[in-house]
């Protein structure tokens, strides 16, 4: 089944494109289905409805009822690996 996941930052466009070009590659390298989305952190309540799993790399103020993921890592350049491991495990099940 092909997962929907959300990648959010504070205005959808840089931050976020930065760690979907990570979220591509991941996906291609494990050869998983996945529809990624970019938004920004304002359009994250209307937009989760249907989504699977949060990919963000600003903090949340709102619970959602699935996971949420934070990949600031990505932009660090620490403890990527544990970061793709943790996508990776959600987006196997």
């Amino acid at each position: 089944m092909k997962k929907k996941v959300l990648v959010c930052c504070g205005g959808g466009v840089a931050t976020s494109s930065i760690v979907m070009d990570e979220l591509n590659t991941l996906a291609r390298a494990h050869n998983l289905e996945v529809d990624f989305h970019q938004c920004p952190i304002s359009e994250l309540p209307s937009s989760v409805r249907n989504a699977d799993l949060i990919i963000t790399t600003v903090k949340l103020y709102q619970d959602y009822d699935i996971p949420v993921i934070h990949a600031v890592n990505f932009l660090t350049g620490k403890n990527i690996e544990q970061t793709r491991n943790q996508i990776l495990e959600e987006l196997k099940k």
